[in-house]
C-alpha cells in the first residue's frame, strides 16, 4: 500500500536486500582472502624448504668445500625470493585497505610515461628487450598519484620482459580519447593463452609452472589493477590490440577537466 505501513515495509525490504548483499560480499571477500593466503603459503614453502635443506647440509658438513659457495648462493637467491614475495603481498594488502592513501595531483601523464621509458631504455636493451614509444606530445593532464602510476607501469613492463624471449619489443602508446586518456603497454612476444585472458588480473593465475620462483611473485598484475582502480580507471588485455602487437594492456584514465 501507499500509506505509512506500506512505506515502512518497503524500507525494511530495502534494508534486507542491502544486508543480504553485504553478507554475500563478505563471504566472497573471505573466500578470496583464504585463497590468497593458501597461494602465498604454497609459494613460500618451496624456497623455505631449499633454504633449510642447504643450511642443514652445510651444518652437517655434507657439502664439499668447493661446492659451499654455490650452496650459499642458493640460500641467498631463495631468501631474496621469499623477501620479494612478502613485499608484493604487503603491497597488495595495503592496496586492499579502504584507507589506503592515494596522493593524487594534477599530473602530465604523457611526460611521466616518457620519462619512465627513457630511464628504462638502456637497462632493457642490455637484456635484449627493445622499447618503442608512440606518446602524444601535447600535455595529457590527469589527477594521478605519480608513484603509484609508475609502479603500475613498472609491473606491466617487467611482466613483458620476464615472460618473453630475448629480442621482444615493448611498445608504450599514449593518446587522448575524448575525455579519457589511453595508455597501452604492448609487446610482440608470446601472447597470452586464451584460458588465462579473463583471469589475468587475479592473484596467482599463471599456474604452478610459472610459480616456480623464476617469474616473480604472481601478484604484479593484480597490484596493477588495484592501482588503476584507485585512479578511477580501467585496465584490460585488449581484445583488439594494436596491429602487430600482442598482447596489449590498455589503461583508461579520466582526463582532468580543462
Amino acid at each position: 500500500s501507499e500509506d505509512e505501513i506500506g512505506q515502512l515495509c518497503q524500507d525494511f525490504e530495502e534494508m534486507r536486500l542491502r544486508l543480504k548483499a553485504n553478507a554475500e560480499e563478505k563471504v566472497e571477500f573471505d573466500r578470496e582472502n583464504k585463497e590468497l593466503i593458501s597461494n602465498i603459503s604454497h609459494d613460500l614453502k618451496t624456497p623455505a624448504a631449499v633454504i633449510r635443506g642447504c643450511a642443514q647440509a652445510l651444518q652437517d658438513g655434507m657439502i664439499p668445500e668447493e661446492k659451499r659457495s654455490g650452496a650459499l648462493d642458493t640460500i641467498i637467491r631463495k631468501a631474496d625470493q621469499v623477501s620479494s614475495l612478502l613485499s608484493a603481498f604487503h603491497e597488495y594488502s595495503k592496496l586492499e585497505h579502504p584507507q589506503m592513501p592515494v596522493n593524487r595531483k594534477l599530473t602530465d601523464v604523457g611526460y611521466l610515461v616518457r620519462e619512465y621509458f627513457a630511464g628504462r631504455y638502456q637497462e632493457l636493451e642490455m637484456n635484449d628487450i627493445f622499447l618503442e614509444a608512440d606518446i602524444e606530445e601535447t600535455p595529457c593532464m590527469a589527477m594521478a598519484d605519480p608513484s603509484l602510476l609508475l609502479r603500475a607501469l613498472e609491473n606491466l613492463v617487467n611482466n613483458a620482459a620476464v615472460y618473453n624471449p630475448p629480442g621482444t619489443r615493448i611498445l608504450a602508446y599514449l593518446r587522448r580519447e575524448g575525455d579519457r586518456l589511453r595508455i597501452s603497454i604492448a609487446d610482440d612476444g608470446k601472447g597470452i593463452p586464451d584460458e588465462l585472458r579473463e583471469k589475468l588480473f587475479e592473484p596467482f593465475v599463471t599456474g604452478d609452472a610459472a610459480r616456480s620462483g623464476s617469474h616473480g611473485s604472481g601478484l604484479g598484475l593484480a597490484i596493477t589493477k588495484k592501482i588503476i582502480l584507485l585512479h578511477e580507471g580501467t585496465i584490460q588485455a585488449a581484445p583488439d590490440p594494436l596491429p602487430g602487437w600482442k598482447p596489449e594492456f590498455r589503461i583508461s584514465l579520466p582526463l582532468a577537466e580543462s
